[in-house]
């Protein structure tokens, strides 16, 4: 009689949350309101300036005005006098009023929207380990703490950025306060949806179910796919499509990820199937 296959259950994969993207608010674009713009109509007609230098060539702009801080948009700019005027001053065109009201002084703030809640595009030092792919969120610190922002994409292109890298696409999700240069921005934490970095993806099933120690305690997770791109990682590997079981809280670079071990249905991993049946009788 022939040989029964026999072996013993291999190893499930075993792993460690991995490392979020991580940088700070890069240089924001600023100057003040030039002679032609003195006493005009914040958000009417050409904004003039002492400089466009540094400045994406469209985008917002916080503006200093009699009514306080007002915001504007804009779809270009110019150091043409056939498009600014006889003045030689600078100038932002396409202006447009996203907020407030009064006019301009000789002199007047004139920068990339520092409140969180008016922008969208945050420069950044570097764009480095942030997911690109799909819709995505970081912490920046602000004055009044820490705002959730989501961003729909990266960029290092000047027109769209000014000086330094930026993410674009910016809505604020929760939070207030103004951002500075140097103040932290890192990608949000996995809380249970989403995107779930880790060290290496080496070893576990293309879908399947996750131990993983939160802030909360021990989960569990589901995940339908895996990935090594940074576009859709950042920084590391990662699980994709992941959707929390059990448990609760976030998930901090190092904590522990295990694949869930088999209790009576799905994949049973073998340290061989040599001498085995392809399908049972």
């Amino acid at each position: 009689m022939a040989a029964y296959g026999s072996t013993t259950v291999g190893n499930f994969g075993s792993t460690t949350v991995g490392a979020y993207g991580s940088t700070t608010v890069g240089t924001l674009f600023s100057t003040t309101v030039a002679a032609a713009s003195n006493g005009g109509t914040v958000g009417s007609g050409n904004l003039h300036v002492a400089s466009i230098t540094g400045a994406p060539t469209s985008g917002r702009l916080e503006v200093a005005s009699t009514g306080g801080t007002a915001v504007i948009a804009y779809t270009g700019s110019s150091t043409s006098t056939t498009t600014c005027g006889a003045s030689a001053q600078p100038c932002f065109t396409g202006v447009s009023l996203v907020s407030g009201s009064g006019t301009m002084a000789t002199g007047g703030v004139v920068n990339q929207p520092l409140n969180v809640a008016d922008t969208t595009v945050v420069p950044i030092a570097a764009t480095t380990g942030f997911r690109t792919t799909g819709t995505n969120q970081v912490n920046v610190t602000t004055t009044a703490g820490t705002a959730t922002l989501q961003y729909t994409g990266t960029s290092t292109t000047a027109g769209t950025c000014g000086t330094t890298p930026c993410l674009t696409g910016v809505t604020l999700i929760s939070g207030s306060g103004t951002i500075a240069k140097t103040n932290s921005v890192f990608q949000t934490p996995f809380a249970g949806t989403g995107i779930l970095p880790a060290a290496t993806v080496t070893g576990f099933t293309g879908t399947g179910s996750l131990n993983v120690t939160l802030s909360g305690g021990p989960a569990v997770v589901a995940y339908t796919g895996t990935s090594t791109t940074a576009a859709t990682c950042g920084a590391t590997a990662c699980f994709t499509g992941v959707t929390l079981t059990s448990g609760s809280g976030t998930a901090a670079t190092g904590a522990a990820i295990s694949q869930v071990a088999f209790s009576g249905s799905g994949v049973l991993p073998a340290a061989s199937v040599t001498g085995f049946q392809v399908r049972g009788p």
